[in-house]
């Protein structure tokens, strides 16, 4: 760094110093052109390679760092002077070169990088920083010129003297207008003193690159700038798929967002992951992930396999945290390994709270309390952040370690759980029984056997003195919490109830239940007051508002409504979620409302005008409760996939995770930042951090200009180079120069480079796949996809799904050209036509369609199916239409003119597919008889049967040269038959769930297979195994390949079709030349 450089005494010629400086100054001025503000300007965070090229870092990435703690007796000194921290205003700057403004906290502009830069410039000339504060500047200035230059260094010329008090006027206005003016009155300088003319160009804006896109997202992020981020990402991975640190970029901001689940940023990262298996920084992302998913012993793997320890400070400290998530199931060893990563990453100078709690455990659980509190109370004295007690920096730091109580031995998992207003007592149930612990200590205190009653709600009164109970087999029921004292019975009602709600105020509950509706009891007089009507189900969940006017409430008919508890009147009625809804939260009589359901999301309404305000992603599995934190700005949510989930509500983001050994069933909020939650058979209080506790981005190695422009021309070349070999049919010669194209960093997977190496890969036999990724989500259709074709051409792609519509789509563009409407129920199966004009369709409204693309117009329906169509098909030469239906048969018709040409009749039970041969002469079916049946067309006898599958079987497919077929179903299997032999070569296993569809690829060596298991997986038919498997958030339902093979379309019951880039790595050898004499 230019510090090192100025503390080494490296900058003792007036040229060496102007060029640093103007190179300096161009940097900063073109990060201003790019409309960012760099924040922290020093010469920490200025490079200085061997040959004095300089290059500016650490964009806007400044972060909340301050000192550490100092060190002795217990672990490493921790650094504390001149580093990056956060000043009032929550602007992050280094008080040493803040400008006036950056330290008062009040608006930047790219003025005031210049402070920063000229104090910058001072500081070579001085050979040290003299002064403490970034506002001496002009003192400091005006010392030096006094005084006269520094013994061993040049003296500092006048009209850089000048430029620089330009630079430090307190008014940002009066500064220089650029750093680019600034810089030329440097190279005026280096001109006047002697040293001839200025060597360097200003170098132009290089080509934007992946690692700069991705780079200038995150930069924009830390500014606030939240929508330019993602745009910038999406470019970036347009230009270079699976980019590395753009894919866990994105994905942590979507995920942080709350719009994107686990599952899917997961496989997003470990996909990307895959295809760069050579880069060790992407098991380290992998790692990260998985730390903040709470997945600590996954975690450890993946970080280990990114590289030895030692290898960064960065490495060191998601190790050591990592090692401390994963507990005592390493013994000592797991706690002195983690200790010397923790020490080895304070080290480097960057200390973090999650370094010093990390460390402070290891101490204590190695043995050395003493020394583990000594340690911290040093640290906390150099950073006042931490918090005033070692046990609750652990449990706000440490992964794994928030835990603050846990209540286990629970006879049968908890269902319900209420904490009292006092926070003294927390209580859970289940269908037997409630009990009372105290809260502080974890002691039980009391347990309630239900009686008769199956045990499904209860909640505590405001005082803390009555405990209510509802479920099944009698009527509520009150009774004194201290001494379980029953104190009423509430009146007769049909069914039972399953959630209750006490308003603020103590009179009055609001309970919901099976029956239907949500009732206002008097809590005196245990009389219901009014019943609340309008679910078309069950009520699963109630909450009142703290004043006792608003209550809202979920049910299993998808809906939340909200109700005026005075009049009884519905106030608004919210739709939106998919399936059952199982729990919610109100803030207030005016504020927002909470879901969620079986649809794995949470919602945020907005009570007064009852519109949808956000939708909130993560959970895998149900979401079974919800609770609001003691001042309404947390939310806690509770799943079926063992997890509990904190959301900033206002912000709209992820705050933190907790991975527990159980499904969460019941949560409830504590005093003091804790949260309750019911998993399994054990209740646990859990520390929520003040700060959101989310993995940091990841921000690539800086590249010059010259560099981009070097690599580009470099690129360029090769790619000409590689045409005009393939244009001469040198085939070997074009894929070498491909191969080194791509071998360029940025350019592997560039639109140049793929479309250059697919088109020599087409003209060369297929040794295996290099890379597989998702290349676009193409979104429009309101319910699962059930079925996709690709046009002969490969240009356009057909969906049909049970949102009744057809959807056609532009590959290349991935846009939506036309809807088709017409069906009247789910569209099953979907097929373009051979001449690429018109498509056809299959529905469960028994028919079948013709349509007429340009138009988007059905050309002709076919009706003759007693029950739902199910597949479709057109015969090589376009004339014949194929239909399988649930009735059990297939039918042939002519595609001109709608004439019924034949039924084919064999099949015992539904025809779950079919397709024509390549010839045209014979079809294949499959249906739920377990059987897969071979039919002559001229005869429409059938000509053979395949058994062998187990189950039905409801996919299959044809290879391009008639040989082979591949069939598959609820067996999980997928089984490969010689069609002439009429007998099985291969059985195929790896589903975990019914496969749903099947392709070949066009050269017949491999098969795509789609499952309910939510991957794809692609098979190597000379070898039997799975080449790759591609994940997805849903089950997959359908699957088709392009005319080249290298474009894979997938889809199901996440809505969404998915293109895939299939990456194929060519046969380097010669193709034998034509024969003459083999001329017919």
């Amino acid at each position: 760094s230019l510090h090192e450089w100025i503390q080494r005494k490296r900058l003792r010629s007036l040229d060496r110093i102007l060029d640093v400086a103007v190179q300096f100054a161009w940097g900063l001025h073109y990060a201003h052109e790019q409309g960012l503000v760099h924040r922290d300007v020093k010469p920490a965070n200025v490079m200085v390679a061997g040959d004095g090229l300089v290059k500016v870092t650490d964009f806007g990435l400044a972060r909340a760092r301050a000192a550490g703690a100092a060190g002795g007796g217990g672990g490493p000194t921790l650094a504390g002077a001149g580093q990056t921290l956060m000043v009032a205003g929550g602007v992050a700057g280094t008080p040493a070169y803040m400008a006036p403004e950056q330290s008062a906290g009040r608006e930047l502009t790219r003025r005031t990088d210049l402070w920063g830069w000229g104090l910058s410039v001072l500081e070579m000339f001085l050979g040290d920083r003299t002064w403490e504060f970034g506002i001496a500047a002009g003192e400091v200035l005006r010392e030096y010129r006094e005084r006269g230059h520094v013994l061993g260094l040049p003296a500092m010329p006048d009209a850089v003297a000048e430029l620089l008090a330009h630079c430090f006027q307190d008014d940002p206005a009066a500064r220089p207008r650029s750093l680019r003016d600034a810089a030329d009155v440097l190279r005026a300088a280096y001109e006047a003193a002697g040293a001839g003319v200025y060597p360097r160009p200003e170098p132009r804006a290089g080509r934007d690159t992946a690692d700069s896109l991705s780079n200038r997202a995150v930069s924009l992020l830390d500014l606030g700038r939240l929508g330019e981020a993602d745009p910038l990402w999406r470019k970036a991975l347009a230009r270079q798929p699976q980019h590395l640190e753009a894919t866990y970029n994105q994905s942590l901001h979507l995920w942080g967002r709350g719009e994107m689940s686990d599952d899917e940023m997961l496989n997003r990262v470990t996909e990307s992951r895959r295809a760069h298996a050579s880069l060790p920084r992407g098991a380290h992302l992998a790692g990260k992930i998985l730390l903040a998913l709470g997945e600590a012993g996954r975690a450890v793997r993946a970080l280990e396999e990114s590289g030895p320890a030692g290898a960064s400070a960065e490495l060191d400290r998601d190790l050591g945290l990592a090692l401390c998530g994963q507990g005592a199931t390493g013994g000592d060893a797991q706690w002195t390994r983690a200790r010397d990563c923790l020490e080895r990453a304070m080290a480097s100078g960057q200390v973090e709270p999650s370094e010093v709690a990390g460390f402070a455990l290891c101490l204590a659980r190695s043995g050395e309390e003493e020394k583990a509190r000594a340690f911290y109370a040093r640290a906390r004295e150099r950073r006042r952040d931490l918090p005033p007690a070692m046990d609750d920096a652990v449990l706000q730091h440490v992964p794994g370690h928030e835990t603050l109580r846990a209540i286990k031995g629970l006879v049968s998992p908890a269902t319900v759980l209420a904490v009292t207003s006092d926070g003294r007592f927390v209580l859970g149930g289940d269908a037997q029984a409630a009990r009372t612990w105290d809260a502080r200590t974890g002691a039980s205190v009391r347990t309630l056997p239900s009686g008769e009653m199956r045990l499904r709600s209860m909640a505590v009164t405001p005082d803390g003195r009555g405990l209510l109970r509802a479920g099944e087999g009698t009527t509520p029921q009150m009774s004194e919490l201290e001494t379980g004292r029953p104190l009423r019975a509430f009146q007769p009602h049909p069914g039972f109830l399953s959630a209750l709600s006490i308003t603020a105020d103590g009179r009055f509950v609001v309970s919901g239940g099976s029956d239907r509706t949500v009732r206002l009891w008097d809590i005196a007089t245990g009389r219901c007051v009014r019943a609340l009507e309008g679910h078309q189900e069950a009520v699963t969940a109630v909450a009142a508002s703290a004043d006792g006017t608003r209550a809202v409430s979920a049910s299993l008919d998808g809906t939340v409504r909200a109700w005026d508890l005075a009049t009884g009147q519905a106030l608004a009625v919210f739709e939106g979620h998919e399936g059952h809804v199982l729990a919610v939260a109100l803030s207030g009589p005016q504020g927002f409302v909470l879901s969620g359901g079986e649809d794995r999301t949470i919602r945020l309404w907005d009570l007064p005008n009852g519109r949808h305000v956000r939708t909130f992603t993560g959970h895998t599995q149900a979401v079974a409760a919800l609770a609001l934190s003691k001042d309404g700005r947390l939310a806690y949510s509770g799943g079926q996939d063992r997890t509990l989930r904190v959301w900033d509500v206002a912000g709209g983001r992820l705050h933190a995770v907790f991975r527990r050994e159980a499904a969460v069933l019941a949560v409830a909020a504590g005093g003091d930042g804790v949260a309750w939650a019911a998993s399994g058979t054990s209740i646990v209080a859990l520390r929520v951090p003040d700060r959101p506790r989310l993995p940091a981005f990841a921000v690539c190695k800086p590249v010059t200009a010259v560099e981009v422009e070097s690599r580009d021309a470099a690129f360029q070349g090769r790619v000409e180079a590689a045409r005009l070999s393939l244009q001469k049919g040198d085939l070997v010669g074009a894929l070498e120069l491909a191969r080194t194209a791509r071998n360029i960093p940025g350019y592997e997977r560039s639109d140049d480079a793929l479309k250059l190496w697919d088109e020599i890969s087409a003209a060369l036999p297929r040794k295996g796949l290099r890379g597989a990724w998702e290349a676009a989500v193409l979104e429009g259709h309101t319910d699962p996809v059930l079925a996709v074709s690709l046009s002969p051409d490969g240009g356009r792609a057909l969906s049909g799904g049970m949102d009744a519509t057809l959807r056609l789509w532009d590959v290349a563009g991935r846009q939506l050209l036309s809807v088709l409407s017409g069906h009247g129920e789910t569209v099953s199966a979907v097929a373009f036509a051979p001449d690429g004009r018109s498509v056809v369709s299959g529905s469960w409204d028994h028919t079948a369609r013709l349509w007429d693309i340009a138009s988007s117009r059905t050309v002709r329906s076919f009706a003759g199916h007693a029950e739902q169509v199910s597949c479709v098909a057109v015969s090589p030469d376009g004339t014949t239409l194929l239909t399988g239906s649930w009735d059990s048969t297939l039918r042939l018709w002519q595609l001109t003119t709608g004439r019924p040409l034949g039924v084919l009749e064999g099949h015992s039970a539904n025809v779950a597919a079919a397709a024509f041969g390549p010839d045209g002469k014979f079809v294949l079916s499959a249906g739920w008889d377990s059987a897969v049946r071979a039919w002559d067309v001229e005869t429409g006898e059938c000509a053979s049967v395949l058994e062998g599958h187990e189950n039905s079987v409801g996919a299959l497919a044809v290879s391009a040269n008639g040989r082979q077929l591949a069939s598959g179903g609820v067996d999980t299997t997928v089984r490969v038959w010689d069609l002439r032999a009429g007998r099985a070569l291969r059985t195929l296993a790896g589903h975990t769930a019914e496969v749903t569809s099947l392709c070949f690829s066009p050269d017949g060596r491999y098969v795509a297979s789609a499952s309910r298991d939510k991957t794809v997986r692609l098979w190597d038919l000379s070898t039997g195994k799975c080449e790759r498997t591609l994940p997805h958030t849903a089950g997959v339902m359908a699957v088709a390949l392009g005319p080249t093979g290298t474009r894979l379309l997938t889809a199901g019951a996440d809505r969404a079709l998915r293109l895939w880039h299939l990456d194929w790595e060519p046969e380097a050898r010669a193709l034998p030349r034509w024969d003459e004499k083999a001329r017919p």
